[in-house]
């Protein structure tokens, strides 16, 4: 529904390489990403063999699809940054 927060997806981070990844943060871009909100992650690194959970809610603004990108910044040498396309369905109650 436009306006109202669905329920949050939450996304599982995990380490698991050997090193510590560090400068870990994660934030919508793109397209219609003031309709996407993510909650903190709470922890900026991760030691390795540990996880952390990523929540995103969905807010549309607009009616139709909207589609952004979720990327997940870190010190990873090779998947930094990581990219995930989100998207959601706002809808119109008719009454």
């Amino acid at each position: 529904m436009l306006g109202k927060s669905g329920a949050p997806q939450r996304f599982v981070i995990r380490n698991v390489g050997a090193r510590k990844l560090t400068g870990l943060h994660a934030k919508i871009s793109g397209g219609n990403s003031s309709d996407f909100i993510v909650k903190s992650l709470g922890k900026s690194s991760l030691a390795p063999g540990k996880a952390a959970v990523l929540e995103i809610s969905f807010k549309a603004k607009e009616k139709g699809k909207r589609v952004s990108q979720l990327r997940i910044v870190s010190s990873d040498a090779d998947e930094d940054p990581f990219e995930i396309e989100v998207s959601g369905k706002g809808l119109q109650l008719l009454r």
